[in-house]
């Protein structure tokens, strides 16, 4: 019987606005010094509310007006920044995060993330920590416009034969994610640091945690 920690990326494990904030200004200067847009740039707090979606989602949320061809343009040319930025050192992991991976490890769960990111961002990220062996399986649906996340936790579910577990996350998609599969919801809200989630996203969740060292505490008790 496998027992899992199933865990998204952007506001769970990783401070995502540490890279894609300055990555968001970058890409917006890039396109209007070719004037190619003419909107101003969106607020910090759009930015925030889009991570943790796909990225036609993002593009549609933050760029409006472009077509297709401009969206896509848009994202490579964000994709590029971001990785420059996980290269350079800028992002960093939340406080606990690979302590407590390696201890929920070592205690005989399996873990795996799906995340909505696509696989070289997501790659790049735990790469940047030395993180991708810990997990059993990576996730990145991104690039699958029409796997939902519950979907993706289902897959895992059937192959692994997931008989107990957690779906970790900061977006009502992993609570959903959780509650469709008969798996217990954990909340990403930590202290001190900007939520992406509106407000009552979180509220089906059966625990909710400001710090990552209370996920450990809930998954291994006595």
């Amino acid at each position: 019987m496998m027992k899992a920690c199933i865990f998204d990326l952007d506001g769970t494990l990783y401070q995502t606005e540490r890279i894609a904030i300055p990555a968001f200004e970058k890409t917006f200067q890039d396109l209007r010094q070719q004037g190619k847009i003419e909107e101003n740039d969106p607020t910090e707090s759009m930015i925030l509310s889009s991570f943790g979606l796909k990225g036609e989602q993002i593009w549609a949320e933050l760029l409006p007006k472009a077509d297709h061809e401009l969206r896509e343009e848009a994202d490579r040319v964000f994709l590029k920044y971001e990785k420059e930025l996980i290269h350079n050192g800028k992002g960093k992991f939340y406080p606990g995060v690979k302590k407590g991976l390696v201890h929920l490890k070592e205690q005989g769960w399996s873990l795996f993330i799906v995340s909505n990111g696509i696989p070289e961002y997501v790659n790049a990220v735990l790469a940047s920590a030395a993180l991708t062996e810990l997990f059993t399986e990576i996730l990145t649906l991104g690039n699958q416009p029409t796997v939902e996340k519950p979907d993706a936790v289902r897959d895992l579910i059937q192959r692994y034969s997931i008989k107990k577990g957690y779906v970790i996350g900061d977006r009502k998609s992993d609570v959903e994610a959780a509650k469709k599969n008969d798996l217990i919801a954990i909340g990403c809200k930590y202290k001190g640091f900007p939520h992406f989630s509106k407000k009552g996203e979180l509220n089906e969740a059966d625990f909710i945690i400001q710090h990552f060292r209370e996920l450990v505490e809930i998954v291994v008790k006595p």
